[in-house]
């Protein structure tokens, strides 16, 4: 659970900064257009909200979260949309099964996406969509 509300928070966080610049769009037409596209329409995966970050915010680049964040957002899916996986054993026997391997104990785990979670809350707390920002008030 502490996986999925993790990986949930860390996106909320994504889409509000995808979404921000519509706050100081003074033209209510164009808004209104592209708030329902970011907002309602626009669904990106997390790795494309990940990469849409890296690509706006090169600095962060090389930051060792992103890839945490990476990983957290993997393990997410596994949990969210279990489907089986076909083996077979030693003797051809075929089975499914539904692994969800942790790369840490369960709590250890729970644990450390929370911290991934509020690591990346943190990092995000002084990320800005574009310079200069907040834009500049446009004379009308």
């Amino acid at each position: 659970m502490v996986t999925v509300f993790a990986a949930a928070t860390i996106e909320e966080r994504l889409n509000t900064f995808i979404a921000s610049p519509l706050l100081f769009m003074t033209e209510k037409g164009p808004r209104r257009f592209l708030a329902e596209l970011a907002t309602t329409r626009l669904a990106l995966r997390m790795p494309d909200k990940i990469k849409f970050l890296r690509d706006r915010v090169v600095a962060l680049n090389d930051n060792p979260i992103l890839a945490k964040v990476r990983d957290l957002s993997t393990r997410r899916n596994r949990i969210l949309h279990i489907s089986p996986e076909y083996e077979e054993d030693e003797n051809e026997q075929p089975r499914l099964s539904r692994k969800r391997a942790l790369p840490l104990p369960p709590l250890e785990q729970a644990k450390a996406d929370r911290e991934t979670a509020c690591e990346f809350l943190k990092l995000m707390f002084d990320v800005i969509p574009y310079e200069p920002w907040p834009p500049p008030a446009f004379e009308t």
